[in-house]
């Protein structure tokens, strides 16, 4: 039997695996072949390529599409081969691959631009969830913070205990969300885009500790007016 070279994922859907026997049937005439090899394709790169290819020799006389490309051409060249080429043979079809690579990409910019402002629309959503819960938080434990300044701690004091609360609160949320973020985009990646996955470090590391600053920062504003509010009241009322 010939040789034969199956795309990996096409062989597995259809449950094929190295040593089987296909039998084609080329216009009539059948071709047996025998599969000795798997291949990974990056369909994504629009380079031509196929889910099965024979060994060199038993297709040659078998009627054929044949492919041809033409690269690094400006606009206007393109142009004027797909004319030319049109004109002279009617039977061969003309596509233009960078036009179709640049609406692709202009897609994937805008379908990246939704996403990035669904992000930030979240921290926003986020920061005022935070600005909720320090506020209600500070209220409740007004009595708490009041006996801790009557007992001696100072301002300096209170603030740092809010800010530190309310800074690991954000930095556990954030590492948590860049995690759940990371293995869902190395799923993606694995699966739709070749395996192509990359770890930006630097934006992953400014994002946790952003996110943390902000949450000190929202929660500072929100508990400002309790934590400057002088013991005396709780004095008072004891």
């Amino acid at each position: 039997p010939r040789e034969l070279s199956l795309e990996e994922r096409f062989a597995s859907r259809l449950g094929l695996r190295l040593g089987d026997l296909l039998t084609f049937d080329v216009l009539g005439v059948p071709v047996e072949g025998r599969v000795v090899s798997f291949r990974q394709v990056k369909w994504n790169s629009f380079q031509p390529n196929f889910f099965i290819l024979f060994q060199p020799g038993v297709l040659e006389e078998a009627p054929a599409s044949f492919l041809g490309s033409i690269s690094r051409l400006d606009d206007q060249q393109r142009l004027t081969i797909q004319n030319i080429v049109v004109q002279e043979f009617p039977n061969v079809s003309v596509i233009d691959v960078t036009r179709i690579v640049t609406r692709i990409l202009q897609i994937s910019d805008q379908m990246s631009l939704a996403i990035r402002m669904m992000a930030w629309l979240s921290i926003l959503v986020g920061l005022v969830v935070v600005y909720s819960i320090a506020r209600h938080e500070v209220q409740t434990r007004q009595w708490e913070l009041n006996l801790l300044k009557v007992l001696g701690a100072r301002f300096q004091d209170v603030r740092t205990l809010v800010l530190l609360e309310f800074g690991l609160l954000g930095f556990f949320a954030a590492l948590f969300g860049l995690l759940l973020s990371l293995a869902m985009s190395y799923a993606l990646a694995w699966q739709f885009f070749g395996r192509l996955w990359m770890l930006a470090w630097e934006v992953s590391v400014a994002s946790v500790i952003g996110v943390s600053l902000l949450s000190m920062g929202v929660a500072l504003l929100a508990a400002s007016g309790t934590l400057r509010q002088k013991p005396l009241a709780l004095l008072r009322a004891v």
